[in-house]
């Protein structure tokens, strides 16, 4: 903004900390706004994954073996499930892949019956036999 477009916005009677405050309203909802939209195309681009590229299942007993572990405070890098995206409860369980990443039970449950491997990382679970 040029001084003299801020000058007349000062003798229209608008003061500096009321500019400066409506401007970072502004930016703060743009932010926001950007935040909201990043969530949808990332949970699109899972969805459109899921439709082209035919995946199979991981086997499961390998599912079932993935080890049972305790969300602590002191695991700062497991914050929250990156399948549904809600943070992990402290004291709650999770399940661990032999990559190391943890989810939700529930989560990787379900997305290995339909994806044999890490949503993060792709490393590849035993798959069950593509049916003929």
């Amino acid at each position: 903004m040029s001084s003299s477009n801020l000058n007349a916005l000062l003798s229209e009677g608008t003061s500096i900390s009321d500019f400066f405050s409506d401007l970072n309203v502004s930016i703060l909802q743009a932010e926001a706004n950007f935040r909201s939209i990043q969530v949808h195309v990332d949970s699109l681009l899972r969805v459109l994954s899921l439709l082209l590229l035919k995946k199979k299942a991981a086997l499961k007993a390998a599912i079932e073996s993935l080890p049972r572990v305790t969300v602590t405070a002191e695991e700062e890098s497991y914050k929250a499930c990156s399948i549904c995206m809600e943070e992990f409860d402290i004291g709650s369980e999770a399940r661990e892949m032999p990559c190391k990443h943890r989810f939700h039970s529930g989560c990787v449950e379900k997305w290995l019956r339909l994806r044999g491997s890490c949503p993060l990382c792709r490393y590849v679970m035993p798959l069950e036999e593509e049916e003929s």
